[in-house]
């Protein structure tokens, strides 16, 4: 196939059953992917602010890829549920210095017997986050101390090692060097007075 064929192919318009999909998605995420009891990963109570989203509902542990959200078009970025998500991420899965692990094998063991390392791509995925809530000069912090975790040869790898900020994991990582490239240009973008495409603003305008 030809490539502007394959183009066109790319930006061919979401189909009915395609936008009954993702409703579905979007309704099941916001009736069971938060805390409704009284326990909220972001300790504040959904009587009195919206509750942040968890991983999944049967186990309700907090999962730093949810800060993808945003970025799969599943809720804005500036969302109550999103930003009550990213304070809550912020607050439970900080690894110190910008960096984020991924969960907490406490609360959603995954089997493996070490550690884990700050899972890099998440910290990048909190930088387009609070861009898209507007905060972008603490966004424009974030980044710069992350692209601080580069090696000697300006690469980065799955996870850095929160203790002495080592290289951990599969080196060089793709998805690490996919979220500084996304980061850069939200920020690029914010910084000129675009609203990022992960705001609420830019998804209904």
């Amino acid at each position: 196939m030809p490539q502007h064929q394959q183009f066109r192919l790319l930006r061919r318009p979401a189909t009915q059953k395609h936008r009954w999909n993702s409703e579905q998605l979007q309704g099941h995420l916001a009736q069971q992917g938060h805390d409704h009891g009284g326990h909220d990963p972001s300790g504040l109570t959904a009587s009195r602010s919206p509750a942040a989203m968890t991983f999944r509902a049967a186990q309700g542990g907090l999962d730093g890829s949810l800060l993808a959200l945003p970025l799969r078009r599943v809720l804005p970025a500036d969302h109550p549920r999103m930003i009550a998500t990213t304070r809550a991420i912020t607050e439970r899965l900080g690894a110190g210095d910008g960096l984020l692990f991924r969960y907490l094998p406490q609360d959603s063991p995954d089997g493996l017997d070490q550690p884990e390392g700050a899972f890099l791509l998440c910290s990048f995925w909190l930088v387009d986050n609070l861009a898209g809530q507007g905060r972008v000069d603490e966004a424009s912090q974030l980044f710069e101390k992350l692209c601080s975790y580069a090696s000697p040869l300006g690469l980065y790898s799955e996870q850095i090692d929160p203790s002495d900020h080592s290289c951990l994991g599969n080196f060089p990582q793709a998805l690490s060097h996919v979220g500084l490239l996304s980061s850069a240009v939200v920020l690029a973008r914010a910084q000129r007075g675009v609203r990022p495409e992960l705001s609420t603003h830019a998804w209904f305008q």
